[in-house]
């Protein structure tokens, strides 16, 4: 992958949310590890959501440009918008827009980006007012400028807190790669199959069984299990005793048995996870380690999770990986370590809502070169990956971007919200219905 595939998204007519200061961004990046709980306690303005657009190179200095209220349209309905721009169709230059009263913006590659994007978006209702933070807070994970933001205002060295240009770099790294690895996978593949399925489908499947071990170790259901997580749980109609856990994931073994599960939790919203989880985006820069590198609190855990699954091997035993949203990073890299050099130590790997947005730099090392097309990694017949439709942090936006995929094959479910709840797509909860 060269240096100019990891510049940014380019043409890609993707959009971008962007906080409009640094204040904004410390208020909401304690939250914005994949969460929209919060807007659920407050009462959304009614009236319509109006937008305004301009010219994204407008100006010597684009900070002064926005400044300046000529370059902007007049203030109106997005389908109003969404026509304005249409007429715009033949002029190749990038188009920032906002939402009057809100201090966000979004930017796209062209005109004809930001009308599809906003004829889709009063299609299903623009999210207007205090609904439209919990976007805003997964979109400071999303875009260059937001990440770059929070990485320095939370770093645990003097010298990276006032390295603006630094942080800027990771940032446009991490932003970029989701994008360039959804390009690259465009092509179909005969092992990384994607297909719609039902709720059915998940329910028949061992992946609605281990969504229970999760759930006991997800701080965002149960705040109290981060650190003491239940001794045992009854799932698949059997016993399974806690064996082993850190504080982003847990062991679990079979009463009386040889199977093994690895369970590794979600992120819950707060700062801590956001700055050390193993599937942040940010943790390498905060914490002053090269993001090619796999992250500690893995690291710390793989060596003992390789040797249980061996004794649980040569006993006869299964082992299964499961994880949700950020916790699917660290999931898969299990899965892809257990099942490396033709070692038969993984059962199968579920992957609920996995942030393949947030997808890491040194997922390289377990994939390897060519891992979607000539070469796939062995764990890829053994992973499934489940995808609420219209998740941004794993599936993709509504009517638009396509969030890259992990290895093996992808079942996208039903959307289960639309409107101005998008991102209630991702909540765990879905998995756990009865």
């Amino acid at each position: 992958m060269s240096s100019a595939d990891l510049a940014g998204p380019g043409e890609e007519d993707v959009c971008r949310t962007i906080a409009a200061n640094e204040s904004e961004v410390g208020e909401l990046g304690a939250g914005a590890a994949g969460r929209a709980d919060d807007a659920e306690d407050a009462a959304p303005p009614q009236e319509e959501a109006r937008v305004k657009w301009m010219w994204g190179d407008a100006g010597v200095v684009s900070g002064l440009a926005r400044l300046n209220p000529m370059r902007w349209s007049a203030a109106m309905e997005p389908g109003a918008a969404a026509a304005d721009l249409a007429k715009q169709e033949g002029k190749a230059r990038p188009v920032e827009l906002a939402v009057v009263g809100q201090k966000y913006r979004l930017e796209f590659a062209s005109a004809a980006a930001a009308a599809s994007w906003l004829s889709a978006a009063g299609n299903v209702g623009l999210p207007s007012g205090y609904e439209f933070t919990g976007l805003v807070g997964v979109g400071l994970f999303l875009s260059s400028e937001g990440l770059a933001v929070f990485c320095r205002m939370h770093a645990r060295t003097p010298y990276l807190q006032r390295n603006f240009i630094m942080a800027y770099a990771y940032a446009r790294r991490t932003v970029a790669l989701p994008y360039v690895l959804a390009k690259e996978q465009r092509h179909v593949s005969d092992v990384h199959t994607r297909r719609d399925a039902v709720w059915a489908d998940f329910d028949a499947s061992d992946a609605r069984w281990l969504t229970a071990f999760v759930a006991a170790s997800d701080s965002e259901n149960a705040p109290e299990t981060k650190f003491t997580r239940p001794e045992s749980l009854t799932a698949a109609g059997r016993e399974w005793k806690r064996v082993r856990m850190s504080e982003y994931h847990t062991e679990w073994r079979a009463a009386g048995g040889a199977d093994h599960v690895v369970a590794w939790r979600g992120g819950d919203g707060g700062l801590g996870d956001a700055c050390d989880h193993p599937g942040s985006p940010c943790g390498a820069f905060i914490n002053g380690e090269p993001d090619d590198a796999v992250p500690p609190a893995l690291r710390k855990q793989l060596p003992g999770i390789a040797a249980m699954a061996e004794k649980a091997a040569a006993e006869g035993g299964k082992v299964y990986v499961v994880g949700y949203s950020q916790g699917g990073i660290p999931a898969v890299a299990t899965a892809l370590a257990l099942a490396a050099d033709g070692e038969d130590r993984l059962h199968a790997a579920h992957l609920l809502n996995a942030a393949t947005m947030f997808w890491p730099r040194w997922m390289g090392a377990y994939l390897g070169t060519d891992w979607w097309g000539a070469a796939p990694p062995p764990a890829a017949a053994r992973t499934t990956s489940w995808l609420v439709r219209d998740d941004p942090l794993s599936e993709g936006v509504p009517g638009g971007f396509r969030a890259p995929q992990f290895p093996g094959k992808a079942l996208v479910l039903p959307r289960a919200a639309g409107g101005k709840q998008v991102m209630d797509n991702h909540k765990f909860a879905h998995f756990c219905r009865e």
